[in-house]
């Protein structure tokens, strides 16, 4: 099944927030997308999901 919130356009932008100030029951990252009027959120994370996204989109990996 295609996920109508998937559109590729060969190049674009997705911003990711998020916000880990409320308690671990409530961590949260929100992933939008650019949209000619405005911001869609396509996608929401919590919890430990939300903690392990995190930690892997701000670890470098070392390329070779």
């Amino acid at each position: 099944m295609a996920n109508e919130n998937l559109s590729f356009h060969g190049t674009g932008v997705m911003l990711v927030s998020w916000d880990f100030t409320k308690g671990r029951d409530n961590d949260l990252i929100l992933v939008g997308q650019r949209e000619p009027d405005g911001l869609k959120i396509v996608n929401a994370f919590t919890r430990q999901e939300a903690r392990n996204i995190y930690k892997r989109l701000v670890t470098k990996v070392d390329s070779k």
